[in-house]
């Protein structure tokens, strides 16, 4: 749960945790947080929780593909 990570922060240090929010998010957590930073830092979020997403449904659809081959 973050609250607010963004304030305060360069447009360095931002990155930076972006890039761990982003770790996190590729590793499966889920990250909740809030904030009121500009439309562009939601936009870097939602294409990492897609990418984390499109990770997760091939995840399944292999571990479907193996259940469907065992014996009844």
């Amino acid at each position: 749960m973050l609250d607010e990570p963004l304030a305060a922060l360069d447009t360095d240090a931002a990155d930076r945790v972006l890039s761990l929010i982003d770790a996190r998010l590729s590793a499966g957590a889920v990250v909740v947080m809030t904030s009121h930073q500009p439309f562009t830092v939601a936009a870097e979020l939602g294409e990492a929780v897609k990418n984390t997403l499109s990770h997760r449904a091939k995840a399944l659809a292999k571990l479907k593909s193996h259940l469907d081959r065992l014996p009844d």
